[in-house]
Order: structure tokens, then sequence, then C-alpha cells
């Protein structure tokens, strides 16, 4: 394997030739193998080289960009003092389900999963992601950031007994963030596959794929791709 690709992938050849070593030609430089590890509905902007060779591989691609359903979610960080938070904040974080009928998805403890997130001493504050929006709740999306950002903090005074305003806020807006695993998402997964079977050399790694749509889901998928990737030098 040659040094990961900078730029991203603007064009991608298959080339058969028996001869050739290196399979695939992705901006001009040639590789062994590709993981594709991005969004599905990137794969329209990849140009795939003209000629009936890769005429299934530009199938390919165009049908799996267009296979997924994405939700939009904003991300709101909102940073406290420690003394301000009731909660002991002894877990990962949380999940609210539907019949709580709240505005919020759920909210990880970013400073308890992860050190060095929080200004010194660290013991003094503490950072949540909050999540809103999502397949069931993608009007509250329309509000402002700091509207967001008011709907997070009244949502955390009940659930971990914030008292005082947060120090900071930050939203990230997702437009096309979860993919939606609908019934029937089998086939998406089966596309998948079948790419991969038909066109050695070639791996998908994301959220998309089917095996997850955490952080975790995509870091394992990553890791098996990669693995097929190096045994198949």
């Amino acid at each position: 394997l040659t040094p990961p690709l900078t730029p991203p992938p603007r064009r991608i050849c298959h080339d058969v030739s028996a001869t050739n070593r290196r399979p695939w030609v992705v901006n001009g430089q040639r590789y062994d193998a590709v993981v594709y590890a991005g969004p599905s509905h990137a794969l329209d902007r990849i140009r795939v080289c003209s000629g009936d060779a890769n005429a299934g591989l530009r199938k390919a691609f165009s049908n799996l960009s267009s296979a997924v359903t994405y939700a939009a979610v904003a991300v709101v960080a909102m940073g406290y003092r420690r003394a301000d938070i009731g909660h002991p904040l002894d877990a990962f974080g949380m999940l609210v389900p539907q019949c709580e009928k709240r505005q919020i998805l759920g909210s990880t403890f970013t400073s308890t999963l992860y050190p060095n997130r929080t200004p010194s001493p660290a013991e003094d504050h503490v950072l949540f992601n909050a999540y809103l929006g999502g397949a069931r709740q993608g009007e509250v999306l329309r509000e402002k950031d700091k509207a967001l950002a008011e709907t997070v903090h009244r949502e955390f005074e009940s659930l971990v007994a914030a008292r005082g305003r947060p120090l900071f806020w930050r939203v990230h807006r997702w437009p096309r963030g979860i993919p939606q695993y609908n019934l029937g998402y089998y086939k998406v997964v089966e596309q998948v596959q079948e790419t991969e079977r038909q066109y050695p050399g070639l791996y998908f790694a994301s959220t998309w794929t089917g095996q997850g749509i955490g952080a975790p889901d995509a870091m394992h998928s990553g890791i098996l791709a990669a693995r097929k990737a190096l045994s198949a030098r």
C-alpha cells in the first residue's frame, strides 16, 4: 500500500490488465487496494473512468450513492463548572427513549470518557455532547444555534441537575448525519458485499455499511476493511 490519498479521491479506475500488480488507479496513483471510508452520498462526486471495463463500477457507485437515507442531527458541545452539575457523571452518557418526550436524543459525558477535554484544573470542569434531531425530531433543527443551546441547557437542568449557566457552547450541524437502518436495509449491505466481491481490492468502511452507526462501529468497520485490504496484497 502506498501513502494515504491526499487530496481526497476525485477519480478512480479499475485496471483489469492481468499483468498489472496494482489494479486500482486513484487520482493517477496506483494502489493494490482501496478502502472507501466516506459517506455513501459522496460516491457520486467520484468520477469512475469511462469504458466498458469500468461500467459495472460506475453503476455500483451510482446505486450506492442513492441507496441510503440519512437523518439530520445537531451536536451541541456544552461546558459547565463541575460544581454546577449535581449528577455524579459516572457513566458514558445517556440515551433518551422516545417515550420520555424530551427534546434531545441523548448525551455523552465527554470529559468522563476522554482526558484533556476541559481546561485546567480538569476536575473543576465538565464537557457534554448533546444530540438533537434525528428521524423523529428533525423539526427542532429549524431553530437557530442559540435556541438549540438553550434547549439542551433546559434538558440538562432536570437530567443532570445543571444549576448554573454553561461556560460555553458550540453547535455543529450534520444535515446527513445518521444513516437510517430502515426496513429492508439488508439490501444495502448486500450491495456493498456484492461490489466488494466483484471488485477485489475495493472495500467499504463506514456507518452506512451495516455494522452499526456509533463511533466504535465506524472504527471497527475500518479495522475490518484494512485487514481485508492487507490480506489481498
